[in-house]
């Protein structure tokens, strides 16, 4: 256990941290009012009557299940045949599948952190198969914290040539950055805050606003030339500083060099996010958010859209559709919900895309509108007051048609306020069109 927990965190969740004597903040170097991150992982508060329990015989290791859990409390685990036999005999497993024909004989568990889980049921809800999961009194399930501390959390069990963006199933597989809040059971906010940390949590910053959504942060020659020439590059800039870093450490340790390893966390692209609910997005802090965005800089906005001010009581706001119940609306409300993202569109250089989590009559992940598909857009380059984006889509078309008319022979001609082509005949001469 870290020191800080031990001395300042336990004794806070003990309701004692009236009697912390001034010296142990400063020892710490907490006078400025900082935190260390992680904190919550210690609180272990147990407060579920009940918990999931996983058969696997059943399960179908969709990770849907992982997905969307709002705390993290359970998680996916592989295994190799040298690492199952390592791990205690009642960490039971199953032979993974799913994972591709040329994945490795992996070994598959679905594991449950009792302390951590709130008893909410949003996983049995979302397991698309009766009886793989059950929700089981809690003390039958406490001895199973071991297993989720010691293996679960295990970081040297992450299979990185199994985890990916590119579904959910294998991004459950990757480390939860922001896990175990103190967020309501069930809360949806924090199932999408988990699953951007699993996306760009080792390399975001974020900036939120007050209400339900709490504080959260972050978080040789060569090698040097492609650092220079990839580091604003979302998809390169972490291989290219490891790269850089490699380089680095094998090179005379001189003071410049040295201060690059101090700061070696500012050398990737970070990912900026502003986070905040509706009530914050579509009313007090809109006028905020307007101007940010009008700056046409690199940031990224999560609105978590409860559609009522969730975090006083669930009454009607701007957010609220059109004749939806809410307090101070209980007939109804007659007014149409703000379009926030058709107004942020007239900008022009705004990427927006909306992500359902759940469809139809029955709670499940939309993977065609999961995150990674707005997350995707990390690389959009909007317009300038120069070029729109309909300059934009027409210089697309354009190079599409002149693959097309190159393929055919066709040559554009320049005729100043507008485009014409030729086209070669079989004897050598051209026409115009």
């Amino acid at each position: 256990m870290p020191p800080f927990v031990r001395d300042i965190v336990l004794p806070m969740d003990r309701q004692q941290g009236d009697k912390l004597p001034a010296s142990v903040f400063q020892k710490y170097g907490m006078l400025d009012g900082t935190w260390e991150n992680g904190t919550s992982a210690y609180a272990k508060r147990g407060v579920a009557t009940s918990v999931p329990k996983w058969d696997g015989a059943k399960c179908t290791q969709c990770n849907r299940c992982a997905a969307a859990c709002p705390h993290a409390a359970i998680r996916p685990v592989l295994l190799t045949e040298e690492e199952k036999a390592n791990v205690p005999a009642l960490f039971e497993t199953v032979p993974a599948k799913g994972l591709g024909k040329d994945a490795p004989a992996y070994f598959y568990r679905m594991q449950v952190s009792p302390y951590d889980c709130l008893g909410c049921g949003v996983c049995l809800t979302v397991c698309p198969v009766e009886g793989a999961l059950t929700m089981t009194p809690f003390d039958e399930m406490k001895g199973e914290q071991a297993h989720f501390d010691e293996t679960a959390m295990n970081e040297s069990y992450l299979k990185k040539d199994v985890i990916s963006d590119r579904n959910i199933k294998f991004l459950e597989f990757s480390k939860p950055y922001f896990r175990f809040s103190t967020a309501c059971a069930g809360c949806a906010e924090t199932t999408y805050l988990k699953m951007v940390s699993q996306l760009v949590g080792d390399r975001m910053y974020v900036g939120n606003a007050a209400g339900c959504s709490y504080a959260y942060s972050g978080v040789a020659l060569e090698a040097v030339g492609s650092y220079l020439e990839n580091w604003n590059d979302k998809r390169q800039s972490r291989a290219v500083t490891g790269a850089l870093l490699a380089a680095l450490a094998q090179c005379k340790q001189t003071e410049d060099v040295q201060y690059v390893m101090e700061n070696k966390e500012y050398l990737a692209k970070k990912s900026v996010w502003a986070i905040g609910g509706d009530g914050w997005a579509y009313d007090i802090g809109f006028g905020g958010i307007d101007y940010v965005l009008a700056q046409n800089r690199d940031i990224n906005l999560l609105v978590l859209d409860t559609e009522v001010y969730s975090n006083t009581g669930g009454q009607s706001s701007k957010a609220t559709p059109t004749g939806a119940v809410a307090k101070f609306a209980a007939g109804g409300k007659q007014i149409a919900k703000k379009d926030l993202g058709a107004i942020f569109m007239n900008y022009g250089y705004i990427y927006i895309d909306f992500v359902p989590f759940t469809t139809g009559s029955k709670w499940r992940l939309d993977i065609r509108g999961s995150l990674k598909q707005a997350l995707a857009a990390q690389g959009f380059k909007g317009a300038t007051r120069g070029d729109m984006e309909w300059s934009q889509w027409i210089r697309s078309e354009r190079e599409r048609l002149a693959v097309v008319m190159e393929r055919h022979g066709i040559e554009w001609e320049d005729k100043g306020t507008c485009l014409c082509w030729t086209t070669r005949k079989s004897r050598g001469q051209r026409k115009k069109i």
